[in-house]
């Protein structure tokens, strides 16, 4: 199953998980308005963020890998 298919999802806190990288099926979550991505080492974000239209509350503090 890809987290794609949970179009009604408007909230994720994935905070301190060591992620690396997220699904490019990320930008298919078209409800979601908040997403904590604190602490982890995603050095970049999918080119699919850009359709993630209703999203208000972005967190990435200490993404130690994000390149700014």
């Amino acid at each position: 199953a890809s987290i794609g298919h949970l179009t009604a999802l408007t909230g994720l806190e994935l905070t301190g998980n060591k992620l690396a990288a997220l699904p490019a099926s990320f930008g298919q979550l078209a409800a979601l308005t908040h997403l904590w991505l604190d602490r982890n080492q995603l050095a970049a974000l999918p080119a699919s963020f850009g359709q993630l239209t209703a999203l208000q509350d972005l967190r990435l503090s200490r993404a130690s890998a994000f390149a700014w």
